[in-house]
C-alpha cells in the first residue's frame, strides 16, 4: 500500500513539474526579458554596454529588460551566446538553464545528505516553484548564481565550508554575495575573501582590456545602471519593507542608502552568529543560513526566492523537527500559494505608499523572517542531537 502510494506522488510530482518546466520553456522561448544577451552583443562589438545604458541606449540595442546591472564577469561566462541570434541564443541559454538547475538539485542532495527518495521530491517541488518558473521564463542569470554558489558549499571542507573560486564566480549577482562573503571570511580568514574575489577582478580586466577602457569607471558603471534600472519587489526583504514602512520619515534617497547600509550590517551580524568560532550550529545549519540570509536582508525580485532551495533541502531532511515543519510551510508558502492567496506582493507599485502597503511590506517581510526563525531553530535541534549521538553511543 504504502509502496503504490509513493509511486502515485511520484507520477503526480512528475507531471506537475512537467507543466511547470513547459510553462517556463515558453516564456523562455518567447520571451527572456532578462536574459542578458543584449548587453553582451553589444560587449563582443567593443560598445560598452553600462555606458549605453546610462546615456539612454541611443543605439535601441537594449532588449526588452536586458539592462546590464551585473558586474563584468557574468558577460565574460556568456560571451558565447552573445555571439548567437537572439533566438538561437534563447534556446541555447534555457538548455543551460535546465542543465543548471539539474545540478542544484543532485549538489545540493549530496550537500545535506538526501536520500534518493528525498531528492527525488525535493527537486520535482523545486522545478514545480512559482520562483524558479519565472527564473527560467525570464531567461534569468539567478539559476547560474545558485549553481556557482551551491557548488562553492559543495567543495568546501570541516575548516573551510566554502570554496572560495566557486564563491567568487558566484559575485556577479552582487545582491546574494555580501552573506556569502561575510561567512568565508568569518570561517576561512581574509585570504580566503581575497581569492574568492579573483574571478570578479579578472572579469574586470578582462572587459576593461577589450574595451580599452578606464577600470575604475568600468568597475563602477553596474552600480551606477543598478541604481537608473533595479526597481525590485520591495515586500519580502528587510531593505526594500524598511524603504516602504518608513518612507514618510526618511525620504528618498536617503531612506534607500540608510536602509541598504543597515541592511548590510545586520548582514554581517547573522553570518557572525551563524559562523563564529563555537557555532552551536553544524556545517549543513551554517549551510542553509546563510543561504537564506541573503533573500532575508537584501534587496531582490520575488523569482530570486528561488534562492531558498538550500535551507529547502536542509527542511526536507530533517523534516521530522517541528521548527523544520514549520519552515517547510512557510517555503511551500512562498513558493506556491503566495501568488494566489496574496497576488498583491507581486505587485506593489500598483498601490500608493500608504498604510495597505506598509502593512503588505511588513507581512511579508515577517513571513520570510519567521522561516529564517525556523530554519535557525532547527538547525539548533538538529546540532545538538547530533552532539548527543556520540555520548549516548559511549
Amino acid at each position: 500500500m504504502k509502496r503504490n502510494l509513493i509511486w502515485l506522488a511520484a507520477i503526480v510530482a512528475i507531471a506537475l513539474a512537467a507543466f511547470s518546466i513547459h510553462r517556463g520553456s515558453y516564456y523562455a522561448i518567447h520571451r527572456s526579458q532578462d536574459f542578458r544577451w543584449s548587453p553582451t552583443h553589444l560587449l563582443l562589438q567593443h560598445v560598452d554596454p553600462w555606458q549605453d545604458t546610462i546615456d539612454g541606449d541611443p543605439r535601441h540595442a537594449i532588449l526588452m529588460a536586458q539592462v546590464p546591472n551585473d558586474l563584468p564577469l557574468l558577460y565574460v561566462l556568456i560571451f558565447p551566446v552573445g555571439m548567437l541570434s537572439f533566438a538561437t541564443a534563447k534556446l541555447v541559454w534555457l538548455t543551460c538553464n535546465l542543465i543548471f538547475s539539474l545540478l542544484i538539485i543532485y549538489f545540493g542532495s549530496r550537500i545535506f545528505a538526501l536520500s534518493w527518495l528525498e531528492t527525488f521530491f525535493a527537486g520535482t517541488l523545486f522545478l514545480m516553484s512559482t520562483s524558479w518558473r519565472v527564473c527560467l521564463g525570464n531567461g534569468q542569470q539567478a539559476i547560474l548564481t545558485v549553481l556557482f554558489l551551491t557548488l562553492a558549499l559543495y567543495a568546501g571542507n570541516r575548516k573551510c565550508p566554502v570554496h572560495p573560486l566557486w564563491t567568487g564566480l558566484g559575485f556577479f549577482k552582487y545582491n546574494f554575495a555580501p552573506p556569502f562573503w561575510f561567512y568565508g571570511v568569518v570561517r576561512c580568514g581574509w585570504r580566503w575573501a581575497i581569492y574568492s574575489l579573483l574571478p570578479c577582478v579578472i572579469g574586470l580586466v578582462a572587459v576593461t582590456l577589450w574595451l580599452h577602457g578606464n577600470i575604475f569607471h568600468i568597475a563602477h558603471e553596474p552600480l551606477e545602471v543598478a541604481k537608473l534600472t533595479l526597481t525590485g519587489d520591495p515586500t519580502w526583504d528587510f531593505m526594500g519593507a524598511f524603504q516602504i514602512v518608513f518612507r514618510h520619515v526618511i525620504p528618498m534617497p536617503a531612506n534607500a542608502s540608510f536602509s541598504q547600509a543597515l541592511g548590510l550590517l545586520l548582514c554581517m551580524v547573522a553570518i557572525w552568529f551563524i559562523g563564529r568560532p563555537g557555532s552551536r550550529l553544524n556545517l549543513p545549519a551554517q549551510a542553509a543560513l546563510v543561504t537564506y540570509t541573503g533573500p532575508l536582508l537584501i534587496t531582490h525580485n520575488t523569482y530570486d526566492l528561488m534562492f531558498l532551495v538550500l535551507p529547502f533541502f536542509f527542511l526536507v531532511k530533517y523534516r521530522s523537527h517541528g521548527w523544520a515543519q514549520v519552515g517547510l510551510a512557510v517555503v511551500a508558502y512562498i513558493w506556491f500559494l503566495a501568488r494566489v492567496l496574496n497576488p498583491w506582493m507581486f505587485r506593489p507599485y500598483a498601490f500608493p505608499i500608504g498604510p495597505f502597503l506598509r502593512a503588505l511590506a511588513l507581512f511579508c517581510f515577517c513571513t520570510l523572517a519567521l522561516g529564517f526563525a525556523a530554519l535557525w531553530k532547527a538547525g539548533l535541534q538538529v546540532s545538538k542531537e547530533e552532539l548527543a549521538a556520540p555520548a549516548m553511543q559511549s
